[in-house]
């Protein structure tokens, strides 16, 4: 959801769209969030921590982005999320939580 969030806020910086923009970069910093929030270190606390500053990172770094219209944050972002889908579905489903 938040890399389809994030190339709906590329669409409208291009057609200079800024309210629309704002709403789509909010949703995807709100969905970031809930998966920073969601995390549990039960199993590794080191990777829990990491993958929580990775989150928080990506929420910075769309704040940048969106107050200075700058479209490679939005695709830097979405290269991130889609590395940690890739590496989440490599994992059985038994072991996911």
């Amino acid at each position: 959801g938040a890399m389809d969030k994030l190339g709906e806020a590329e669409r409208h910086l291009e057609y200079a769209n800024y309210a629309e923009k704002g709403e789509s970069v909010s949703r995807a910093i709100a969905i970031i969030e809930y998966l920073r929030a969601s995390l549990e270190p039960g199993g590794d606390p080191k990777f829990a921590e990491q993958l929580g500053d990775l989150y928080s990172y990506m929420e910075r770094r769309i704040f940048e982005a969106n107050a200075q219209n700058d479209e490679q944050g939005f695709v830097e972002v979405q290269g991130l999320l889609r590395e940690v889908e890739e590496g989440w579905s490599t994992i059985p489903a038994e072991y996911r939580g």
